[in-house]
């Protein structure tokens, strides 16, 4: 967001937009690929905090990673229901991963050249 030229915004300014105007027609536009990248990467990451679902949450309510521990029994493991628990609880970062892979590659090259 720092690197957004201020020019942008005397520009909108001296055309005579509103400071609301050019929050949202002018500098969100131009952000959005940092923002989306941000906010994927957040995501992927909090996703895969198995430490903190195990330690706050009780059995009622658990993330999908830490549920998949439950299937581990003193008579054995269900390799079975392991194997799917662990597939489900991977295709929500790896959908939204794939839909983000522009945005992410846009935000870190976007200050990479001049001009």
């Amino acid at each position: 967001m720092q690197d957004l030229p201020l020019d942008l915004d005397e520009a909108g300014k001296l055309d005579g937009a509103s400071q609301s105007d050019i929050l949202w027609k002018i500098i969100f536009p131009l952000s959005r690929p940092i923002l989306v990248a941000v906010l994927f990467l957040s995501f992927i990451t909090s996703w895969n905090e198995f430490l903190f679902g195990l330690i706050l949450t009780t059995k009622v309510a658990v993330p999908v990673t830490v549920g998949a521990t439950f299937f581990v029994t003193s008579y054995g493991i269900k390799w079975g229901a392991t194997a799917a628990a662990m597939t489900l609880g991977i295709l929500p970062p790896l959908v939204l991963g794939m839909f983000a892979y522009p945005y992410i590659g846009k935000s870190m090259l976007s200050g990479a050249v001049k001009g």
